[in-house]
């Protein structure tokens, strides 16, 4: 292709792009993009302005095969030639990148891409700006997700600082950063700290769709009375649980998935208060919603199963509880094969149940499949592995064989909290 040809192609690919015709001009953009690169002029303006033409172009279309991920690595190497590393088109970039990380769940790499954004914008916008609101909020989200949670905290209140003076305390940027200051604290479990954000943030979410039967704001109550629920609030947060049920029965339907959510969350504050024979009917209604919803075959359906069935173990159940946890394990076998954490994480319970009843050698079967399961996924030092060796120490001690049962409390000790 001449240089006087290329120069047709692009003129082709961007007049399909203002008609609309995305498809069309993919290959054309792509072969203009191809032959500037034969042409070795990656970091001149032409280049910098095709790649991101052509990223934009495969992000409308999305679907396999599309590397966007390499091309915007290109366009951020081109526009650093041509701006220089701490310009406001490279912080663009480098903010732009980050997303498609973040949305692949690579928030390790997306992390110092958004804290040298965070300084340009800081440097060329001001310290106070919008722009850098926008990238604390990014950043928030990258750290919250690698369980970063105190410096999560402190990023979103950064940002939420800056858009309650620059936008308000109703605007959607300062609400989302009110929630997500409660998230990071929650995961911190400084829920008293939590709950007036969350509060507020009830408050908004009414005041700008002047109704609370809409999903925005039903599920901003839900979220604050399961946050008053693990306060150990019971009284005060039972009949929010109820008001969310019935809003959520009206607004989307009885056989809505949100219902299923709403009834598993009452249940297991009815299970709290010991109203075993209150939390089972709604845990029965939640599997059938769940299983109409999204068949046999689904997580939350397994999910369901096994709340039912710890709950007959409570209420002394315990045949009935047993085959529930079977027919979990039968599911999530068929789901995921025999060696997946979910199946050891009904194989635990099942244990436990077996332990409970007496029958110690059939729980000391179903305890060590569990623990080989998690040591094969997760190695010798995780969370999960103690619990089955506590478990198994405990079996090992009701069977008179002490010294199994003090290698498996040695192991246990030998697990270290992060």
């Amino acid at each position: 292709m001449t240089a006087e040809s290329g120069d047709v192609v692009a003129m082709l690919y961007r007049l399909l792009l203002e008609t609309g015709r995305i498809d069309q001009a993919e290959p054309l953009a792509e072969r203009w993009v191809t032959w500037l690169e034969d042409q070795g002029r990656t970091e001149d303006s032409d280049y910098a302005r095709a790649v991101g033409d052509l990223i934009g172009i495969q992000r409308a279309l999305g679907g396999p095969g599309r590397d966007v991920e390499s091309r915007m690595y290109d366009l951020l190497a081109a526009e650093r030639a041509l701006y220089g590393d701490e310009s406001l088109e490279v912080a663009a970039d480098q903010d732009a990148l980050a997303k498609v990380l973040m949305e692949k769940m690579m928030h390790c790499q997306a992390e110092p891409l958004l804290v040298k954004s965070l300084k340009t914008r800081r440097a060329m916008c001001g310290a106070q700006s919008l722009e850098v609101a926008r990238t604390l909020s990014k950043l928030g989200a990258t750290l919250l997700a690698q369980h970063a949670y105190k410096k999560a905290e402190e990023t979103f209140r950064e940002a939420f600082k800056i858009n309650a003076v620059k936008r308000g305390f109703t605007h959607p940027d300062t609400v989302a950063n009110m929630r997500s200051i409660g998230l990071a604290l929650c995961r911190q479990v400084k829920y008293e700290e939590a709950e007036p954000f969350y509060e507020k943030v009830v408050k908004a979410d009414y005041a700008a769709y002047g109704t609370e039967e809409c999903t925005e704001v039903i599920n901003e109550l839900n979220v604050l009375a399961v946050l008053r629920y693990a306060m150990g609030r019971l009284d005060a947060a039972e009949p929010m649980l109820r008001k969310v049920l019935e809003l959520r029965e009206k607004v989307v339907g009885p056989n809505h998935p949100d219902v299923a959510d709403s009834l598993i969350n009452l249940a297991a504050l009815l299970n709290s208060k010991s109203r075993y024979s209150d939390a089972l009917p709604l845990l029965e209604r939640a599997l059938d919603v769940c299983r109409a919803a999204n068949g046999t075959e689904h997580p939350d359906t397994v999910a369901c199963l096994d709340r039912i069935a710890e709950t007959h173990q409570k209420m002394s159940n315990f045949d009935l509880a047993e085959v529930v946890y079977a027919e979990a394990l039968e599911i999530n076998e068929r789901m995921h094969g025999k060696e997946h954490y979910s199946v050891a994480e009904t194989l635990s319970d099942l244990g436990e149940l077996l332990h409970r009843t007496g029958r110690l050698l059939e729980a000391e079967d179903v305890h060590k499949r569990a623990l080989a399961i998690r040591e094969t996924l997760f190695g010798p030092h995780h969370e999960t592995v103690k619990e089955s060796c506590l478990c198994l120490s405990l079996l090992m001690g009701k069977l008179g064989r002490t010294q199994e049962a003090e290698f498996y409390q040695e192991k246990a000790s030998q697990v270290r909290e992060k």
